[in-house]
């Protein structure tokens, strides 16, 4: 039996929740149904750590050279034709805002199956695409017409305004207050918006790209903007294994929290700062462990000088020991403003850890709030405080949601994805060669 040929594309290829959702499907496929490669568009970063991985997994990927200037975008396209013709895939299965480059190769180069999964939520997504979607090259899509942009601007005016209709968006760039990240141009933030709306409305309505999504919240967004039915989910999942309770390795004389995320605006570490702040002045046994890197890693540290936190917070930068430091704390604090899915979750949930979250995105389908963690509103330092200072003072408490989280992570064992995911692209495979056989018959 010939194998389906699968193409995964993705912008850049560093350290993040998407590159680790990538790297645990390419690894763990039926190698005698698939055969998959990864192209990532950018060059290789200095953060990447997967190389190992992927070496002892014979996981072919290709990095592509920086492409800039007047024709970097005509170049990148030229460049991605030439791969997706040699290569010869079945499936081309684009991430995040990869689809606005592999878009116009897969269609011209006829690719039988599109697969896009959306990593953020359907709003966000809009407004990323968008914001690539410059120079001479991609102007045309301004110009398209569409019931989309009417609908993303639609529910950006609710937001902005406040409708409690809007809510589940709230935290969606519009934090005011932050004295550290930048500020979002609500008219820009909609012009980039309603121009990456028109590509996607465009590629799931006309040229069969079949959107998929990580989560309940992220697939009701999609129809939201959209206005699609029956759309995809699957949820992202993690391989259990790696992680393990590490509730005899804890020392309860220090009680570790940990955060691992890049430092960007999403992420809020802002905020965990100004919380962890007023955890200190009650609980002094405690300490912060910062995992990751990114645009804001140096402003936080300062940051945290300024609040003289520097005897109780730990700058760690991008670590491949991750499962050890899980192991080795006793909460995990999540106090981003947006969020898709939060693989990261389910990661410390695997290892015992309870979780401290804001309850924003697919958080409350992953964190059962009271039961495998404390979940409070996005952008409230007090309440995020109020809930770890909880959770260090009560023991009892502390243990009971940590075995709840590490029983409830199974829920997103990574062999629920992997299946669920093949099962996708063999059905999309056949539908497609159906078909093709009926059109033969005629």
């Amino acid at each position: 039996m010939e194998k389906v040929k699968i193409l995964h594309v993705l912008e850049k290829f560093t350290t993040g929740g998407v590159e680790r959702f990538i790297i645990d499907l390419v690894t763990h496929y039926d190698k005698n149904k698939y055969e998959m490669a990864v192209l990532s568009l950018s060059p290789k970063s200095g953060d990447f750590i997967f190389d190992k991985e992927l070496e002892r997994n014979d996981v072919r990927i290709l990095f592509m050279e920086s492409q800039d200037g007047k024709l970097g975008g005509f170049l990148r396209f030229i460049r991605i034709n030439k791969i997706i013709r040699d290569f010869k895939p079945d499936i081309i299965h684009s991430h995040m805002y990869s689809l606005r480059y592999c878009m116009l190769p897969a269609i011209l180069n006829r690719i039988p199956v599109r697969i896009h999964t959306v990593h953020v939520d359907g709003l966000l997504e809009t407004n990323y695409i968008g914001n690539r979607l410059k120079g001479k090259f991609f102007k045309a899509f301004k110009l398209l017409k569409g019931k989309a942009p009417h609908r993303v601007k639609k529910l950006i005016g609710e937001i902005n305004g406040g409708d409690p209709a809007a809510n589940t968006y709230k935290g969606i760039c519009f934090n005011k207050n932050s004295k550290i990240y930048k500020a979002i141009n609500i008219n820009e933030f909609t012009e980039q918006a309603c121009t990456g709306s028109r590509l996607m409305d465009i590629a799931f309505r006309y040229f069969n790209f079949i959107p998929v999504a990580v989560s309940e919240n992220v697939k009701e967004s999609i129809m939201k903007v959209f206005e699609l039915e029956n759309i995809h989910m699957i949820y992202n999942g993690v391989d259990i294994s790696r992680f393990s309770p590490g509730m005899d390795q804890r020392d309860d004389r220090e009680i570790r929290l940990i955060n691992v995320a890049r430092f960007e605006q999403a992420k809020n570490q802002e905020m965990l700062l100004d919380s962890f702040e007023m955890v200190v002045k009650e609980c002094k046994n405690v300490k912060l462990l910062l995992v990751g890197d990114g645009e804001y890693r140096q402003k936080i540290m300062k940051k945290a000088v300024r609040m003289n936190l520097t005897d109780y917070v730990e700058f760690l930068g991008i670590r491949s020991d991750v499962p050890a430091l899980f192991a080795s704390s006793d909460i995990f604090a999540f106090p981003s403003i947006t969020e898709a899915f939060g693989l990261v979750l389910v990661e410390a949930m695997a290892s015992g850890l309870p979780i401290v979250s804001t309850t924003i995105g697919a958080v409350p389908e992953v964190v059962m709030n009271g039961i495998s963690g404390i979940l409070v509103e996005p952008n409230n330092p007090e309440a995020f405080a109020e809930a770890i200072i909880r959770l260090v003072k009560n023991k009892t408490l502390r243990d009971e949601m940590a075995r709840n989280a590490a029983q409830s992570a199974g829920r997103f064992e990574l062999k629920k994805m992997i299946i669920n995911y093949e099962n996708l692209y063999g059905e999309l495979y056949e539908r497609h060669h159906c078909k093709k056989a009926s059109a033969a018959v005629k």
